[in-house]
């Protein structure tokens, strides 16, 4: 019994490893399909890259935690004193007079 344990461990390790091995190749030939077209064409080849601030969350609950007054996501897109919008007659509330919640 032990040894068909073994034996099913490995096979699931190799489709695993053939797996991974399937992806990379298929990047690495996507890349290389990039990488022609761009050299056919004349443009320079760009490198992949992740175009994205890992720190812009902790800006932005940095940014929260210290009351500052930007525009909240999902806000309207009218102005204070215009008198459109959620709060109506143009009044913001501020986060201390929450209405909709009932204290029990």
């Amino acid at each position: 019994m032990l040894m068909v344990l073994r034996l099913v461990v490995v096979a699931v390790g190799a489709v695993l490893a053939l797996a991974v091995l399937c992806g990379v190749l298929a990047l690495f030939l996507v890349w290389a399909v990039k990488r022609t077209w761009a050299r056919l064409t004349g443009r320079p080849v760009a490198p992949w890259v992740l175009k994205t601030d890992p720190l812009a969350v902790w800006r932005q609950t940095a940014g929260f935690r210290r009351g500052s007054q930007g525009s909240a996501p999902g806000a309207s897109a009218a102005s204070p004193g215009t008198g459109a919008g959620p709060g109506g007659a143009g009044a913001r509330r501020s986060l201390g007079e929450v209405t909709d919640v009932t204290p029990k």
